[in-house]
């Protein structure tokens, strides 16, 4: 107890001496010292921070609590560094001051810093103002070095290395002191290497050659010698040694690291295995077990040595072990010979997979669920690159149980009167659900839309606050019980609820129109809802199409369910918030009616639906609603968009740069998107913002009547230099609407004090060049024509995707590789001219030898010690093809007619742009079906989805001749999707192209299925008086409405097929270019 009572006393004792400096801070100066925090890890352009600390407690950094009010002011006037480095200083929050350079530290450098103190509040005094520090030396560390294998190619074998520096360094000398070795040969392996593009880290890869039966070792060292890329300091192995023995900041610097390589039966791995629910097509639940792989295979390689046991729903009793009931098996250790022989071997399917070759593979089961199953794979699995499962895999998993869950089956929220008055509803793994009805008075509207969520409210109707307003303030209500009488839970139930009786008027004799919310839910024991669904049925014979132009004008389209006529004579309403019509019209014989625009409504006059009413039917909409547009998400609809003011302005500049006191003209250029209006007297002004984005000018700007002027963009002698913005405002009444804006630059600038220009060998060919021993030179001269000898030149490659385009045969397609995509950029390191002036680069292209691509080589020369230079590019084709082929077809390839005449011809052209021969070639045939493939999304939940997969129809051997080409006779007996590849002998393909035959009838259509439509246009330009047809791919039969649009409809046509495959047509009544659309 006595030593408690001192140690509580000894506590309040500190605290009150910490109180009393504080307090004695706000009557007299606070003395302070400097403090580097992060002294110990200065190196290349890292921020340095200085905190100012209270020199009356030196056990550690107390900053005072009095605020000195600086944070964020630039400090450089009072603030030096030696050997001087530029960059900025500035005050930071709580007494820190932070240099931020924009130069790099000196290696091994000592630097002294000086604060002049006056920059200080009066209550602050600085007990010394100066403190130094010395920067690290040059120091390597090797991040990452991992044996990788491309998963897309699986010959592609490779290490990737990731090594960094502190200080940036010259490319040349790490590449001449860094070796990939491979232990078992002691070969060194070739590489190739990235640098960033502050030359601080590089990335390296080393391909590897196949793998053996044993495994190895890859080592990489980084030998003395490598140079910084300024002043002398060059790496030592020592000074990393030396570094890592202080274990300061746990930074652990590297030169040296090794990688395993496996072998050809260590590699291969089962990484996974799982199992899940997934329900078909018809919602009837499946067992699917996934396994899953580190490296590409196929399927039914897994599934020979695969073999799946239900293991005993008991632990039996054994010698020393208890029997347990109903057991959860742990861990395949568990599983002895004696468990085994108690299990039940399961029969399994495997499913299809896009690709065939793959990492995730798929097995369905049916099997007893909530028990535990033992997979065993047997080694020997052999990838099609030979690697093999080098050990027996053994693992348990729990088959999970069946949902129980109900679902109304209809997505669709209209009923037609037409047909069966039934509602379809799922259910799974219970034996009762609960119906409920509720009947929208249809006065209710408004409300309805209103306090309903602004998403789905039909699929998912939901009030934003259901405990004071929901569906019983609005509606009668109807309830029911029904007892599922199926033999087995574990399938799905299908009831058909007779939804007639709801809306059935025994009074009047008929049905009667009307909303409806419907709910269907299940509850457990406790009462407790378990899964429920409901909709908005609309039971109605009017089917309407809103269609709103670019000046806000409504077109509706209203047809009858029941047989797809257009309706004539139904009153159309846009009803407000409080009930009230705000505009209305009755449709024509085809009925179509239009609404006006409706704007500058408020409060209670807000639109919020369309209703559609006749004597004894009615419909509605809600109004402007997301869940209610089209989705376009799935189709080509690239273009510009057209803002709904219709008025588009265009700036440009005459140079785009100008020197302090030029002038510069700055022209304007306005349009109404239908090209009408005319714009003089517009109000118009320019405002014109600094780099600081301080507005140095506005005026008012007036156009001629073709919408056309300029504004004189001036500058003075003082001018700021850097980047200003030249705006366009519309000015109505003193409101500034934005209408475009340009950027200009103002800066000194000076001619250039020399000239570069770069070449390269071999340049002997038209089209393109070959990647093998490709050089770069540069040539730099002075103004006076001699060379500029001793100078540095950096040189850059780009390289990006590229196809051909051959002038002469302009009416040809070249085939572009997709796999070839990617976009890459290397720096090739400095070079020192000689004597003549010339830096030769050897632009080492061994990696990208099997691709088709643009390169761009980029030079920089810079004047001798100074930062001064000049820039040159120069770009060219590279590809290893000894040959291209172009392919042109004689007829609209995506849409030919089923038994018409249609060809593709063939050529190949040479690197000269010559034609020439191409031999023992194959084209193959493929159709393009559709099959199920079961995905796992971002959440890994699986599902089944459809996905495209080719199917070879036929190979053949071609050769195209350097006269005639060749000439292929396309296939049009049977309809459907195709695609050709032509490929030689090394399986390179030449060639590809797509091409759709074209029939009617019924067929099974090639759909996914978030796309449920399919239209094919017979040509791709049209003009007025042009009739377009549309062959049309529908899953079902029915009617529809094609139109005509721009930021308007032009011509519309209803339609009605008992074809899920047909061909529609419609005439272009005005002027109008329809691509594809």
């Amino acid at each position: 107890m006595k030593n408690i009572y001192c140690k509580f006393v000894l506590t309040i004792f500190l605290c009150l001496i910490n109180l009393q400096v504080i307090a004695t801070s706000f009557n007299e100066k606070i003395p302070v010292y400097l403090k580097l925090t992060n002294a110990k890890m200065l190196a290349g352009k890292n921020s340095l921070n200085i905190e100012l600390c209270d020199y009356r407690i030196k056990e550690w950094c107390i900053k005072p609590q009095r605020e000195m009010g600086l944070n964020g002011q630039k400090i450089n006037e009072y603030i030096s560094i030696s050997p001087d480095i530029k960059g900025e200083w500035r005050f930071g929050w709580s007494y820190n001051i932070y240099f931020i350079p924009e130069e790099n530290f000196l290696p091994n450098q000592t630097y002294k810093i000086t604060i002049k103190d006056y920059i200080f509040p009066n209550f602050i005094s600085l007990k010394k103002n100066n403190i130094s520090f010395t920067t690290l030396p040059l120091l390597s560390m090797i991040k990452e070095m991992n044996y990788l294998q491309d998963n897309i190619d699986i010959s592609k074998k490779f290490i990737q290395t990731r090594i960094a520096f502190n200080y940036p360094i010259d490319p040349k000398t790490l590449k001449e002191r860094i070796n990939f070795i491979k232990s078992s040969t002691k070969e060194k392996l070739p590489f190739s290497i990235k640098f960033n593009t502050d030359n601080t880290e590089a990335i390296s890869i080393t391909n590897i050659p196949p793998l053996t039966d044993k495994k190895d070792i890859v080592s990489i060292i980084i030998k003395d010698g490598v140079k910084i890329l300024y002043g002398d300091e060059i790496f030592t192995q020592k000074n990393v040694d030396i570094q890592n023995n202080k274990m300061q900041n746990n930074i652990r610097y590297s030169y040296k690291e090794k990688v395993l390589i496996p072998s050809l039966s260590s590699y291969f791995k089962i990484t996974n295995s799982t199992a899940t629910i997934v329900k078909d097509a018809k919602l009837k639940p499946e067992q699917i077990i996934i396994i899953t792989t580190n490296t590409p295979v196929s399927g039914e390689e897994v599934k020979k040595h695969l073999e799946l046991f239900l293991l005993p729903k008991n632990k039996p009793h054994f010698l020393g072990v208890t029997g347990k009931k109903n057991y959860k098996w742990q861990s395949p250790k568990e599983i002895t010979d004696d468990i085994l022989k108690l299990s039940e071997k399961i029969n399994f399917e495997l499913l299809p997979s896009v690709p065939k070759i793959t990492t995730v593979h798929n097995f369905k089961v049916n099997t007893v669920a909530s028990r535990t199953v033992l997979i065993k794979i047997k080694k020997g699995i052999r990838t099609s690159d030979n690697l093999t499962l080098g050990s027996d895999y053994t693992q348990i998993i729990q088959i999970p149980d069946n949902p129980k869950e109900v679902k109304l089956m209809s997505d669709g929220s209209i009923l037609s009167l037409s047909g069966e008055k039934k509602l379809p509803v799922y259910s799974l793994g219970i034996d009762k659900l609960y119906v409920e009805i509720d009947k929208i008075h249809q006065q209710e509207i408004n409300h309805l839309i209103s306090q309903t969520n602004r998403y789905n409210i039909f699929q998912n109707p939901t009030f934003i606050n259901e405990y004071s307003f929901n569906e019983y303030n609005i509606s009668d209500v109807f309830q029911e019980e029904v007892i599922i009488n199926s033999p087995n839970l574990d399938l799905p139930h299908y009831t058909n609820l007779d939804f007639g009786k709801y809306f059935y008027s025994e009074q009047a004799g008929r049905y009667s129109k009307g909303l409806f919310l419907a709910k269907v839910y299940f509850k457990d024991k406790n009462n407790n809802i378990i899964s429920q669904d409901k909709r908005l049925i609309l039971v109605t014979n009017l089917g309407f199409i809103v269609k709103t132009d670019k000046t806000g004008t409504h077109h509706i389209f209203v047809s009858y369910i029941s047989n797809g006529k257009p309706a004539e004579g139904v009153k159309v309403d846009i009803i407000g918030l409080n009930g009230e019509i705000l505009v209305s019209s009755k449709t024509d014989s085809q009925g179509h009616t239009i609404l006006s625009n409706i704007h500058d409504l408020n409060k209670a006059k807000i639109p919020i639906a369309y209703v559609l009413t006749t004597r004894d039917d009615f419909s509605f909409m809600p109004y402007n609603r997301v869940d209610q547009q089209v989705n376009y998400s799935r189709f080509d609809i690239s273009g510009t968009v057209s803002s709904n003011e219709g008025l588009k302005a265009y700036l440009f500049s005459d140079r785009g740069i100008y020197r302090p006191s030029e002038q510069g003209h700055i022209g304007i250029m306005l349009k109404q998107n239908d090209w009408h209006g005319k714009f003089d007297g517009l109000p118009l002004e320019i405002q014109v913002t600094n780099p600081h984005g301080k507005v140095i000018d506005k005026n008012k700007i007036v156009l001629n009547s073709e919408g056309l002027g300029e504004y004189l963009f001036t500058t003075f002698d003082d001018s700021l230099t850097g980047l200003y913005n030249i705006s366009l405002y519309l000015g109505d009444q003193g409101i500034n609407n934005y209408l475009n804006s340009i950027s200009v630059r103002v800066g000194d600038f000076q001619p250039d004090r020399m000239k570069i220009n770069i070449n390269f060998n071999n340049l002997k060919d038209t089209l393109w060049t070959h990647p093998k021993d490709l050089k770069a030179t540069v040539k730099l001269i002075n103004l006076y024509g001699i060379p500029a000898e001793n100078r540095k030149i950096r040189g850059l490659i780009d390289i990006k995707p590229t196809e051909f385009f051959v002038t002469n045969f302009k009416e040809y397609t070249f085939y572009r590789s997709k796999s070839n995509e990617e976009f890459f950029n290397e720096h090739l390191g400095d070079v020192t001219t000689d004597s003549t002036g010339t830096a030769n680069f050897d632009v080492n292209l061994e990696k990208y030898y099997n691709a088709t691509f643009n390169l761009t080589f980029s030079a920089e020369g810079f004047e001798l010690d100074s930062g001064r230079s000049v820039t040159s590019s120069k770009s060219l084709i590279i590809s290893p093809l000894p040959y291209i082929i172009g392919f042109r077809s004689d007829s609209n390839s995506k849409y030919i007619k089923k038994q018409s005449i249609s060809t593709i011809k063939f050529i190949a052209i040479s690197n000269k742009a010559e034609k020439v021969s191409a031999h023992n070639l194959t084209l193959k045939l493929n159709k393009i079906n559709y099959v199920n493939n079961l995905v796992s999304d971002a959440n890994g939940n699986y599902s089944y989805n459809t996905v495209p997969v080719e199917t070879n129809i036929s190979s053949d051997n071609v050769n195209i001749t350097a006269n005639e080409g060749y000439i292929y006779n396309v296939p049009t007996k049977e309809e459907g999707d195709y695609v050709i590849y032509l490929t030689d002998t090394k399986n390179r393909v030449f060639a590809q192209t797509e091409f759709s035959v074209i029939g009617e009838g019924n067929v099974t259509a090639n759909l996914t299925d978030k796309a449920n439509l399919k239209v094919k246009l017979d040509k791709d330009d049209y003009k007025a008086g042009d009739t377009i047809l549309l062959n049309i791919k529908t899953p079902y039969t029915g009617h529809g409405l094609i139109t005509i649009e721009t930021d308007k409809v032009h011509n519309f046509k209803w339609f009605k097929t008992d074809k899920n495959n047909s061909i529609q047509a419609i005439k272009i009544l005005t002027v109008l270019k329809v691509k594809d659309t």
